[in-house]
């Protein structure tokens, strides 16, 4: 078992390699170190330097209810954020790759654990929460929607039949742009009914 003198020399060491470095790979390596702990429900907690030796604290949260689980580091006076879901994602499993997300598959956005997470595309994550989920409401039925569902379907039906844009207009009396929207999430193959 690790001193906590011998502790806080490898911490030093540590701070001072990782300088520049990614937030993520600094909590990674304080996990490694034994600083910080990832427990089976996906929950991160800080080992206690201070006071009893070995209790641990769970980290402070900075999210507004109902978000992600963010947190804050302080490195060298330097304030870091980091969402915990990333932090444990790549604990687990490497380097998240440019250009994909961390998707929860329940859509608890504060459930963490690892069989929880999976990576995808932003397209992909925005399907699930659409088609899935159903948290993100699109088109009709948005509270804000200036359109029913059965103009909707006619807009639709005349998009695939290829007529002009600025015919559909005329014909259902909705703005172009809002046909152009339509036609664009259709393309990407976006539900929208």
């Amino acid at each position: 078992m690790l001193t906590p003198k011998k502790r806080n020399k490898i911490i030093k060491k540590h701070l001072k390699e990782l300088e520049g470095q990614d937030i993520y790979d600094l909590m990674i390596n304080q996990i490694i170190t034994g600083i910080y702990k990832i427990n089976k429900k996906g929950e991160l907690t800080r080992i206690r330097r201070n006071g009893r030796w070995g209790e641990e604290t769970s980290i402070r949260e900075i999210e507004p209810k109902g978000m992600y689980n963010r947190s804050t580091k302080t490195i060298n006076g330097k304030i870091m954020r980091y969402s915990v879901h990333r932090l444990i994602w790549q604990y687990y499993n490497g380097k998240i790759p440019e250009g994909m997300e961390i998707n929860h598959i329940d859509g608890n956005k504060r459930n963490n654990e690892i069989k929880n997470l999976e990576i995808c595309t932003s397209k992909q994550n925005k399907i699930h929460a659409i088609c899935i989920i159903k948290t993100i409401k699109c088109g009709w039925k948005s509270k804000l929607a200036k359109y029913d569902k059965k103009k909707y379907k006619e807009v639709i039906d005349l998009i695939k039949s290829n007529k002009r844009l600025c015919d559909i207009a005329k014909e259902t009396g909705m703005k172009t742009p809002n046909i152009c929207k339509i036609k664009k999430k259709l393309k990407k193959g976006y539900p929208l009914l």
